[in-house]
């Protein structure tokens, strides 16, 4: 996923990039750590590519500063998985593909859950958001 900062202050607010398989774990942690925040999203599914975002800098600012005092509280946790089904039609087609063919919507051919990502892409995503004076994911 493309995310673009609409007001960036600094270079770490103009973009952040995820893969398909590690945005919704990074998504998800946002909503874990800020549910109220991350329910104001516009214009779309925030797991998709359709330009959904938050376009209130000051939402976008709380966003990021929740992401990373999450990240401070489990300062153990270094591997993010994803074990929603309720997401994009897209990832639920990939779901249902893995559940077809290995009996489960998130184990791969290697006994993994491809959708995964590591704490400094979440961090990383965290400081995007201070920066970005609002963004849209597409």
């Amino acid at each position: 996923m493309d995310v673009h900062g609409l007001k960036p202050d600094s270079k770490a607010g103009k973009y952040f990039r995820a893969s398909m398989w590690a945005w919704p774990p990074i998504w998800d942690f946002a909503v874990t750590v800020a549910p109220e925040i991350t329910e104001r999203v516009t214009n779309g599914d925030p797991y998709g590519n359709e330009g959904a975002g938050l376009t209130e800098p000051d939402d976008a600012k709380a966003l990021g500063q929740a992401i990373l005092d999450g990240l401070e509280r489990y300062p153990g946790l270094d591997h993010f998985q994803t074990a929603n089904e309720d997401v994009s039609p897209f990832f639920q087609d990939c779901f249902a593909m893995f559940r077809k063919q290995f009996g489960q919507p998130f184990i791969d051919e290697y006994g993994e859950n491809p959708f995964f990502c590591k704490r400094p892409m979440v961090e990383e995503f965290g400081r995007f958001c201070l920066h970005s004076g609002g963004f849209k994911i597409t």
